[in-house]
């Protein structure tokens, strides 16, 4: 029925005089535009041939109710090189979900939008070191995928792209990837009993600089990237850049948001004692623009308070500094204009180069 109503139309256009012109098919229940002399089938999937005729753009399964794609690396002569927009999503996810098993070969490039968007029976996907690019919401409502292995080689990571995968505890970005879309992970891990989602990655990454702009929980990985151990600076939370200090039995917060007017360091952080906020945690780098800290609770574990630690917080009027400090550093509360009183405790020193 399919290649009848596609040779029907091709022969109509030629009895009208003109050339081939795109047909409109529909493959897994949306709308693929191709001609009709370029959209073919291998009797497993749907493709057709792209990039100057050097390789193969996979549009769907002929077969809808498939729960397996095993995606080849040629079909004939040409490298499978794109997972085409909409290629496997699930349209009728909330009556049917067959898919629960893909194969990606390290021919691929390019993952595209909404290419296994809501397949919810899927649980586990690997993209090879091949893909280069993972396309808006390419895996958006996958609520059972658990598991997901992104190879370094990887640049961009789209918008929602992971959206409502809300069995996903943890997602591991490699060095490789420079752009990162807007709410990726939202959702993710809500189905995950007592777990908070995380991201593991590369110190001055995209991912570190992505998980902390966007208030997601992160480890920095060992820059030796053979070992999947985190290194002892590399547990975060939503709030504050921390590490471990004093043998790992101790907590220094070594940076910390300022978009709000009031920030509370709390007394633990993963079970540990938080008894430092380190150099610059807390310093208002764009004091010209952005004055936002008012008010600072510091926990009774504090015993040091780092070199700049809040410095050219302009508006912060409120601070209480607790008696276990017995440190603080040079310019640890330097140009903070609207401060006007302080109290200090007994026995404190001042920490200086």
């Amino acid at each position: 029925m399919y290649k009848k109503f596609l040779a029907g139309a091709a022969a109509l256009v030629m009895v009208m005089g003109a050339s081939v012109c795109p047909a409109a098919a529909v493959v897994n229940n949306f709308a693929v535009t191709a001609s009709a002399d370029v959209l073919k089938d291998n009797g497993t999937f749907y493709y057709q041939i792209v990039h100057g005729g050097k390789s193969i753009e996979i549009l769907g399964l002929v077969n809808a109710n498939a729960s397996e794609a095993n995606i080849p690396s040629k079909i004939g002569d040409l490298p499978v090189t794109d997972i085409g927009d909409n290629a496997f999503y699930n349209k009728d996810h909330k009556t049917k979900n067959y898919l629960r098993s893909v194969t990606i070969p390290d021919t691929v490039e390019i993952i595209g939008e909404s290419a296994f968007a809501y397949n919810q029976a899927l649980t586990k996907i690997t993209l090879p070191k091949s893909v280069k690019t993972i396309g808006t919401s390419a895996f958006e409502g996958c609520s059972a995928l658990r598991s997901v292995s992104l190879s370094e080689g990887l640049k961009t990571i789209g918008d929602k792209a992971f959206y409502w995968c809300l069995s996903l505890p943890t997602l591991t970005i490699p060095s490789s990837v420079t752009s990162i879309g807007e709410s990726v992970f939202y959702n993710c891990a809500t189905y995950v009993s007592d777990s908070n989602f995380i991201i593991k990655c590369y110190s001055n990454t995209e991912g570190e600089f992505y998980a902390f702009d966007n208030y997601i929980a992160y480890e920095l990985l060992a820059p030796d990237k053979s070992k999947s151990k985190p290194v002892d600076n590399g547990v975060y939370n939503k709030l504050f850049r921390y590490k471990l200090i004093n043998g790992g039995k101790e907590i220094c917060v070594t940076k910390g948001r300022i978009s709000d007017s009031r920030v509370e360091i709390p007394e633990k952080l993963f079970g540990l004692p938080v008894t430092e906020i380190g150099y610059q945690a807390f310093y208002n780098a764009d004091h010209e623009n952005s004055n936002y800290l008012k008010k600072v609770v510091l926990p009774s574990t504090i015993k040091v308070i780092g070199e700049a630690a809040f410095a050219d917080n302009e508006a912060l009027t409120d601070i209480n500094i607790p008696k276990s400090v017995k440190t603080i550093g040079d310019s640890a509360f330097e140009v903070c204009i609207s401060m006007e009183k302080i109290n200090l405790p007994e026995g404190l020193r001042l920490l200086t180069k």
